[in-house]
């Protein structure tokens, strides 16, 4: 297991997901699911509720163990020893704290386990997200309680950060802060992030590579910079009455009419599929590139996937 995971170069990719099934009784939550997540990177992770994203980071974190598979750590099968734990840090969706519990008293305790803790970090950090490290947790509100773990997890400066829906429940302008927080940490620490998440559009322009569960599977996987490369969407106006039969001889998909404006998305080259729309004779013709989402929906109805509740 594992052998084959290489960069260019001979160089092991860091986070490696290598085939992992999971099943509680009779439910499979994850099955045969593989992906990796380089260096200096973030991996989005995404799927409506009950695909298998929170099973797979606790998987990650030790706190499962996998049927079949495994993640492989800078080239190492995980098997939860310590050592390998300090150097992850998973940020849950629902915390769990003691009642009276405050964040100087969880900073005194992670900072117990994880030998990387950086005083200076934390503190920016609590000044940086307006916090009182006196404060019981349980008086935050959700996104104040995700600010507050967050400052945690980087002050334990973990290599591996694994992060479970951490942008519910911030308004725009601590989104903006912690994306650019995020940012900053990784390519500081060259740290690999596996960002778990129901919502696309906020990953776009965050995200170096994205892999979408579906089914229990993996269903879409793709680096950013390859995502939607081959896909555009049109809008034509003609004045002639023009049929969807026109169309036939290009890869499209989501064709809509209203009288003479039809709006489509096309795969393939782009300059033969201008040139074979041109040939319609349409007085005015517009290329626009996709939405994150849109390559999405593309991409599933393509391979026939059940979209019902994804987003």
């Amino acid at each position: 297991m594992g052998e084959n995971y290489r960069k260019k170069g001979g160089k092991l990719e860091m986070l490696v997901c290598d085939g992992i099934t999971k099943s509680f009784d009779a439910f499979t939550a994850v099955e045969d699911v593989s992906f990796t997540v380089e260096d200096g990177s973030i991996c989005g992770l995404v799927g409506y509720n009950g695909t298998g994203k929170t099973t797979l980071l606790k998987i990650a974190a030790s706190i499962y163990r996998p049927d079949k598979g495994g993640f492989l750590f800078d080239g190492k099968l995980s098997t939860g020893e310590e050592k390998t734990r300090q150097e992850i840090f998973l940020l849950p969706d629902v915390f769990y704290y003691l009642p009276q519990a405050t964040l100087r008293s969880m900073a005194a305790f992670y900072s117990g386990y994880y030998p990387t803790w950086s005083v200076d970090t934390y503190h920016k950090l609590l000044e940086l997200f307006d916090l009182e490290e006196k404060t019981r947790i349980q008086r935050f509100s959700k996104g104040m309680q995700r600010q507050a773990y967050l400052a945690i997890a980087l002050a334990c400066q973990p290599h591996y950060l694994l992060l479970d829906e951490t942008f519910d429940g911030l308004d725009p302008s601590k989104r903006n802060l912690v994306r650019r927080i995020l940012m900053e940490y990784i390519a500081e620490k060259e740290a690999c992030v596996l960002l778990a998440s129901h919502n696309l559009p906020e990953l776009e322009n965050l995200c170096d590579h994205i892999v979408i569960l579906n089914e229990k599977k993996v269903a879409f996987d793709c680096s950013m910079d390859d995502v939607g490369r081959d896909i555009r969407k049109y809008r034509l106006v003609f004045r002639h009455p023009v049929k969807e039969e026109q169309f036939h001889g290009l890869d499209y998909r989501r064709f809509s009419q209203d009288g003479g404006v039809i709006s489509l998305m096309i795969r393939g080259d782009e300059e033969t599929a201008e040139a074979a729309l041109q040939a319609l004779e349409p007085v005015l013709l517009e290329s626009f590139p996709l939405s994150l989402e849109e390559v999405f929906l593309y991409e599933m109805e393509e391979k026939r996937y059940d979209l019902t509740g994804l987003f």
